[in-house]
């Protein structure tokens, strides 16, 4: 992943109220020569624990607050491999996640601190980025049911991240960001980015 997949992600959890901390590198069974590391990051939300609820496996932003927290990890999928027509089919994104996201989604949880309340011992949920989720069954379920069996407590689209964090950018406002966002300010001041509204769900 690159600095600015990070970067939107982390603007994504802090937008919501999130207290956001980097952990150690992902660890893979075998990286590829050349691959980008992928993003881990701990993200906890103090008052989120007063709320009663839990977020599904599709985790979308409206259901964040019921998250106390969790390990966000991204992982590098190639992006040349990434098009408009795969986003466009859930059946060729359900056979993207499955083929090229799947096999990165294997590691190794770094040591996180417990949220006051949890067993002793018990992790915070692993929420893994993707690309985009499917939105057609039967690919919905079978994307859940794939990432379910490795041990992954939910999934969160990257796409409906992105697109969040642009409707959520004051276009007046670009004191103090970086160059990721001073990009997103450009594109929202000169309205071309669109309505994100009716793209989120």
């Amino acid at each position: 992943m690159s600095v600015v997949d990070e970067t939107i992600i982390r603007l994504f959890f802090e937008q919501h109220g999130f207290f956001v901390r980097k952990l150690a590198p992902p660890t893979t069974t075998q990286p590829k020569r050349g691959e980008a590391p992928g993003v881990a990051l701990h993200v906890r939300n103090d008052a989120a624990e007063a709320v009663a609820g839990k977020p599904g496996f599709l985790v979308f932003a409206s259901e964040l607050r019921y998250l106390p927290e969790a390990e966000i990890t991204a992982k590098p999928w190639p992006e040349t491999r990434f098009t408009p027509d795969v986003l466009r089919s859930s059946a060729r994104l359900f056979r993207f996640l499955e083929k090229t996201v799947l096999p990165r989604a294997r590691r190794k949880r770094p040591a996180v601190p417990n949220t006051p309340g949890q067993k002793p011992g018990q992790p915070p949920p692993q929420i893994l980025v993707v690309p985009a989720l499917p939105t057609a069954e039967p690919y919905r379920g079978k994307s859940e049911t794939l990432f379910r069996e490795q041990g992954i407590d939910g999934l969160i689209s990257f796409r409906s991240m992105l697109l969040e964090v642009i409707e959520r950018l004051d276009a007046k406002n670009t004191a103090g960001g970086s160059e990721t966002l001073e990009t997103l300010h450009l594109l929202k001041k000169y309205d071309l980015t669109g309505s994100a509204q009716l793209e989120l769900f």
